[in-house]
């Protein structure tokens, strides 16, 4: 998520770039669009969902996950709110909450309600009066009776208050510039509770959700699923009613309000996608604040800021990729908001610039957050990788409309990834920075897809992405990233719990290449190239012992380039292939498919002189040693190494190990100030050999 519009100004994009290699954004105010500045729709979602830079770094109410009872399953939710004060964002509010019993039996009814808001009554639909509670965010009610298991339990509840608007804000109001109002809600993850009582968890889907607002004159609302109703009354005020008949998770459940443009499209399915899921024809529906322009995008109609029109461009795309647009019976489109970003509401995005990339992010979502989400919070990659992913399937497919931004945009995307830090499952999901860190879990989880794609091929992971999203065991429900494994090792027969292993679920980092080669003449003719390639890590890099991966080499030749694959499965590893012409050069992984180092050394070895075999240590000094003393290591050829310092019975006093070493001299400084005086070996071990020099401590 991102700035309200993007900006001119190069301090601010310098800043803004910085910010987002840091995992963190802010927002940008700006009444401008850019040209020729390349944003990646990621960026834009983040900034929506991290607030500020000074915003706290963790919740209260998000430490403790849902308090609503686990044996309540909501099936349903209406929502009447009116907003008596505004700008302020103080609110009245009337809940039903509907649902079934999971519990064996059920007498008190615990729902999510954050303490700022004040609970007047809880009534049956019959109108009895219950008795409740309301402590630590959570509102307990006391049912008339004791439900039995798939029972069905219905409670209406009146409350009122200011929403605290923790977090990423979770519901807010106030005056534009221009002076006219605003409303907006943004509840993800875990503030939807802070302006509705609810069962606030995302793999608690309600059936349906009907959402009421009454406002003044000249405003209206936006909203999930379709507009049922608009009705004035007797003071002037309208209240607008909408209804959503698809399963929904309470985070995206949404209102965003203001005096707005009301612009009509219609997405007809083109024949081609019609022969293979049948007809549509879409309403795609956008409310965009007055004069704002963002339907239309950018005055000079430049291709990064063509606006919210260019959504009927990307959905043949989308449906082509992901399988058909998941909510047909109803709509698309958007409601402008003034937060800062993007967020993915079912039916109805909230959107606050302009940029083509965050259109396409903030749609992608529609099958892969919205109709199957996550089941739990640290799956919350498979929301923004796969939004991230969908930015690149739209630069690729309009390519030849925007020559070089899709790779721009990867390449954006790529050396963000190289940034993220810790498993791209989320081990911590009350630091609500960390959960959105856009680096990991956008940059990286679109480019893990991503590298899916390039060891797949394309027809294969369209095969993946919509039949993941299509199968009813997850359409409208929860997935995970075990179950991803699962399913794309299912579609392409291989075992890929490899890959989930080292990229996404116990691994971090990437890995860095080198390699070194040398051709001979091959027996049958042509010349055969021997490739002998070593993996070293990044810092970052854990739990790996080796990332194995297809990895592409490109041999170029005086006829032209030979490109082979080979399945790296070991840290140093040989590889033969042969060519016809005389090579001349060599290239690891030239376009970048893996997730690596910056660059790849690559050395070329006379093969008239045999390959070095030389392991020494040159020279131990001072000996003997006080303090410090300095290890000087001769080693020819590239390995893993281990340092170790022993005392006379054996005993190791000193280990370091180093992932890859290369070729040369070395000097490696050890302190042996807390060793005793006496005499010590010192050991070198690489490629299975060892070196050793005994060297004397004298304590002064």
């Amino acid at each position: 998520m991102g700035p309200e519009f993007l900006t001119r100004n190069g301090t601010l994009r310098a800043l803004f770039f910085l910010f987002i290699a840091a995992g963190l954004a802010p927002t940008i105010a700006a009444q401008d669009f850019t040209s020729g500045w390349v944003l990646d729709g990621g960026a834009e979602c983040q900034l929506g969902k991290t607030r500020s830079l000074t915003a706290p770094a963790s919740q209260d109410v998000a430490s403790k996950g849902s308090g609503a009872s686990a044996g309540f399953d909501a099936t349903f939710y209406r929502l009447n709110l009116r907003m008596p004060n505004l700008p302020s964002p103080a609110l009245e509010g009337h809940t039903r909450v509907e649902g079934r019993v999971l519990s064996s039996s059920l007498t008190r009814l615990d729902l999510d309600l954050d303490n700022a808001l004040t609970v007047s009554a809880v009534r049956t639909p019959a109108g009895q009066n219950l008795t409740f509670s309301h402590a630590n965010h959570v509102l307990s009610i006391t049912l008339p009776a004791a439900a039995a298991q798939g029972s069905n339990v219905a409670v209406d509840i009146d409350y009122a208050g200011t929403p605290p608007g923790s977090g990423f804000g979770s519901f807010g109001a106030g005056t534009r510039g221009n002076g006219d109002a605003f409303v907006w809600s943004l509840s993800e993850p875990y503030g939807a509770r802070e302006w509705w009582p609810c069962k606030d968890h995302p793999a608690d889907k309600a059936d349906s959700v009907v959402v009421s607002m009454t406002l003044p004159p000249g405003m209206r609302v936006g909203s999930n699923g379709l507009l049922v109703d608009e009705t004035t009354n007797r003071d002037g005020s309208t209240t607008f009613t909408w209804r959503h008949r698809y399963p929904i998770s309470t985070y995206l459940v949404s209102v965003a309000a203001g005096v707005y443009d009301v612009t009509l499209q219609e997405y007809v399915r083109p024949d081609s996608l019609a022969a293979r899921y049948g007809p549509l024809t879409l309403p795609l529906v956008h409310y965009a604040y007055r004069g704002s322009g963002a339907y239309e995008g950018s005055p000079d109609g430049t291709a990064l800021t063509q606006g919210w029109k260019r959504v009927v461009d990307m959905l043949p795309i989308f449906e082509h990729w992901f399988g058909p647009y998941p909510f047909p019976a109803e709509k698309y489109g958007h409601a402008h908001f003034s937060w800062g970003g993007a967020m993915e509401h079912q039916t109805m995005t909230s959107m606050t610039s302009a940029y083509v990339g965050t259109v396409a992010h903030e749609l992608g979502h529609q099958w892969y957050g919205d109709s199957v989400g996550p089941h739990s919070w640290p799956d919350l990659w498979l929301n923004e990788g796969f939004a991230t992913y969908s930015e690149l399937v739209w630069w690729r497919g309009r390519a030849l409309d925007y020559p070089g931004t899709a790779r721009a945009i990867r390449n954006l995307y790529y050396d963000r990834a190289r940034n993220a830090q810790g498993t791209l499952v989320l081990e911590d999901t009350t630091r609500v920075d960390n959960m959105f860190n856009g680096s990991r879990v956008y940059a990286k989880g679109g480019i893990v897809l991503d590298m899916l794609e390039k060891i797949v091929g394309e027809e294969t992971m369209r095969t993946i992405l919509t039949t993941w999203a299509e199968d009813p065991a997850r359409k409208y429900g929860t997935g995970s990233t075990a179950a991803l494994e699962s399913h794309v090792s299912a579609i392409t027969g291989r075992d890929f719990s490899a890959f989930f292993s080292q990229w996404v679920t116990t691994g971090s980092g990437y890995p860095v290449y080198e390699a070194q080669w040398w051709v001979r003449p091959a027996p049958a003719g042509g010349y055969e190239v021997t490739i002998r390639l070593f993996q070293r890590h990044n810092a970052e890099a854990t739990k790996v012992d080796v990332f194995k991966m297809p990895v592409d080499l490109v041999v170029t030749t005086t006829g032209g380039m030979e490109r082979f694959t080979v399945d790296q499965t070991e840290r140093i590893q040989e590889f033969q292939v042969t060519v016809t012409e005389q090579p001349l050069s060599l290239a690891v992984d030239p376009d970048r498919k893996i997730l690596r180092g910056e660059s790849v050394t690559v050395t070329a070895v006379d093969p008239s002189v045999s390959l070095p075999e030389r392991l020494g240590l040159a020279e131990v000094y001072p000996n003997p040693a006080t303090d410090r003393l300095n290890v000087e290591i001769d080693i020819a050829d590239s390995s893993e190494m281990r340092l170790e310092i022993f005392d006379l019975v054996g005993r190791r006093v000193f280990d370091r190990s180093f992932e890859m070493v290369v070729p040369g001299r070395r000097v490696e400084e050890v302190a042996v100030d807390r060793l005793s005086s006496g005499v010590y070996l010192v050991r070198v071990t690489a490629w299975g050999r060892s070196d050793s020099r005994p060297v004397i401590v004298a304590r002064r």
